[in-house]
């Protein structure tokens, strides 16, 4: 599924940009890394 915008880095997925353009609305591949994280604990 291609959406038109390039995927971000591993450092912007971490906040490197303060998640700029991924929060509204939720970056697909954001969503995925906390979604990970939250089935770690």
């Amino acid at each position: 599924m291609e959406t038109g915008k390039p995927q971000p880095t591993w450092a912007e997925l971490l906040g490197s940009k303060h998640w700029e353009g991924l929060l509204d609305p939720l970056d697909l591949s954001l969503q995925q890394l906390i979604l990970q994280c939250g089935d770690l604990f």
